[in-house]
């Protein structure tokens, strides 16, 4: 049995006795500090001198995940070994660019919990940018201290250009003085590693552009700031406290839930689909949600116990070319499951980024963590089908200029490349212009028995960039039966 799945019965209990503290509109604002000690972290510096084994997890975005040899992480893992030589130190980076508090929290037992940290540091202020995370920062406290209650946590705040104003005004931005009330609530403790740089720009010490090349993410230079504030900052926390549980027992979120409910799959709506020409189908197929319909095996069936539709992911230097021949050859993902992620609700690649995701406004299908998606439909007669797609948005950051799409391919039991049946793009204001629209792609298609068909997400984006074609409708209907 997992860790994961001893504590659960008592996590729910836990949930539904949290006494929550009231709620408020804004932030106060708090001023701004390299360090705010509170707790300390005295439960594994007890394990540091003793030279105990001691495993160390930060959690953030991409200034986290990013860095390599020079980042903070490695820093971290540096230090600790030179000042704690006794003890084998382990520490995990869980940083994935492009996130926030919300996934943190969602990933949390996964990236997390599994290598059960003696400490976390959690990184978010960046990646927030000015909205109220206090659920989602709290829910990773519930988490940690739910699972163990010695395992020690500490925020800090890294650097976004914008926030120069609030740094120079003397106090926290935004979405650190919304992580920073959290803190204090729970006694945890925090530092700002970009209180630090803002030191040094005010001095004229450093350029931004000695610190970063663009708005947040930092040069070798700049990280060297942020590594610096690190060993400046924790022996201090180090050296703060009493060894002991955290204790729990109220929130500042009302009816704080650290674990949602568990999901059950709902059946699919019926659909009709009426072709361009006029055509009604005589059955129709539609696409089932992740999270909603489809839940935990990549491949849904049907209530005969035929698969219908399965979900693949391709690795993004696959994509790109934008025409015809993007996922062309299958044996580049055709064994590529996607992987089953509880708590967001969606099917992942193997980097654990969303890949196809179900929301109430039809599906969210695209590339995460350089992987993107792979929607796969097996015919289950033969004869002539009708499909038919719907596009509702469109999540990618920045990149105007870039195009997205999908490619459709058959492919046949000739084992040939796939063959093309429909292609879709546009940069992203056009996609955005046509969704609002009401952006429908139709064909058609002969299919024999357990012929294929495969959607496939396409981008001339960068293949690191997570992006998402939200609210996608697709439907598959059978116009003429060939079965004999």
């Amino acid at each position: 049995m997992s860790h994961c799945a001893l504590v659960l019965p008592f996590l729910l209990v836990m949930a539904a006795a949290v006494v929550a503290a009231e709620p408020a509109a804004q932030p106060a604002e708090i001023p701004a500090a390299l360090r705010t000690v509170r707790g300390g972290l005295p439960n594994v510096a007890a394990k540091l001198a003793k030279g105990e084994a001691v495993t160390v997890v930060v959690l953030g975005g991409s200034i986290t995940q990013g860095g390599g040899a020079d980042g903070y992480v490695a820093a971290v893992g540096t230090w600790l070994k030179e000042a704690y030589p006794a003890s084998k130190t382990t520490v995990v980076n869980a940083g994935i660019g492009g996130t926030g508090s919300d996934f943190g929290a969602k990933r949390f037992d996964r990236d997390v919990l599994k290598h059960k940290p003696d400490l976390v540091l959690i990184e978010f202020a960046v990646n927030d940018g000015s909205s109220n995370a206090t659920v989602h920062m709290e829910r990773m406290v519930h988490k940690t201290w739910l699972a163990a209650p010695t395992t020690d946590l500490a925020f800090f705040y890294t650097l976004h250009k914008a926030h120069l104003p609030a740094y120079q005004k003397g106090v926290l931005p935004v979405a650190a003085a919304w992580h920073d009330r959290v803190a204090e609530f729970y006694g945890i403790p925090t530092f700002s590693p970009a209180f630090a740089v803002v030191q040094k720009l005010e001095s004229k010490e450093m350029a931004w552009e000695a610190f970063s090349r663009d708005a947040c993410h930092p040069s070798k230079d700049g990280y060297a700031v942020f590594n610096q504030a690190f060993r400046q900052v924790l022996p201090e926390f180090l050296a703060a406290g009493k060894p002991g549980p955290h204790a729990l027992g109220r929130s500042i979120t009302p009816g704080l839930q650290p674990y949602p409910p568990v999901l059950v799959a709902k059946p699919i709506e019926p659909v009709t689909l009426v072709t361009a020409g006029g055509a009604t189908a005589s059955r129709t197929w539609p696409l089932p949600q992740a999270g909603i319909n489809w839940l935990k095996e990549p491949s849904f069936s049907d209530d005969e116990g035929r698969v219908l539709w399965r979900i693949s992911w391709m690795p993004a230097n696959q994509a790109g070319k934008f025409d015809t021949t993007t996922g062309a050859d299958r044996s580049k993902w055709e064994n590529n499951a996607g992987v089953w992620f509880e708590e967001d609700g969606c099917f992942t690649g193997s980097t654990g980024q969303g890949v196809f995701a179900g929301s109430k406004g039809g599906a969210n299908f695209g590339a995460g963590g350089g992987q993107f998606g792979v929607l796969r439909f097996i015919a289950p007669r033969t004869g002539r089908y009708a499909l038919r797609l719907g596009m509702g948005g469109l999540a990618l950051w920045e990149n105007a200029d870039r195009a997205v799409g999908i490619n459709v391919l058959r492919f046949a039991w000739d084992g040939k490349p796939g063959s093309p049946v429909l292609r879709f793009q546009a940069v992203k204001d056009e996609f955005l212009a046509k969704a609002k629209a009401g952006w429908i792609e139709q064909a058609e298609v002969e299919l024999a028995a357990g012929e294929e068909l495969a959607f496939i997400a396409d981008t001339n984006a960068p293949g690191w960039l997570s992006w998402r074609i939200t609210g996608l409708s697709l439907v598959v209907g059978l116009l003429r039966d060939g079965a004999p």
